[in-house]
């Protein structure tokens, strides 16, 4: 039975660590922004430079300008859309597309 115990106290630390450093990274402090894009790397790397997109396939570079030009491009987008951090704080931006 004490290992089980011991398991169990251990679980419930683990949980309250990962529940603590959730809230942390949710204060004003610290943001946490992921960027969505769809780009087609080579006709953004042609139309922008090098490395600007490192996907294959995708959305290509004319058909994004196209879309910008009629109101928008669904697929680039930011999660969340609005943030607010403190001044000092940190903004984290993770690049979840091409």
């Amino acid at each position: 039975m004490r290992p089980r115990s011991a398991i169990s106290s251990l679980a419930l630390v683990s949980i309250l660590v990962l529940a603590s450093t959730s809230t942390a990274l949710a204060t004003p402090q610290q943001r946490m922004v992921i960027i969505r894009d769809n780009c087609d790397g080579p006709t953004f790397n042609a139309a922008i430079g090098a490395g600007a997109c490192i996907r294959r396939g995708g959305l290509t570079f004319d058909a994004f300008f196209a879309r910008l030009s009629s109101g928008g491009a669904a697929a680039w987008r930011f999660s969340p859309s609005r943030a607010s951090v403190q001044a000092g704080g940190t903004v984290l931006a993770v690049n979840r597309g091409g």
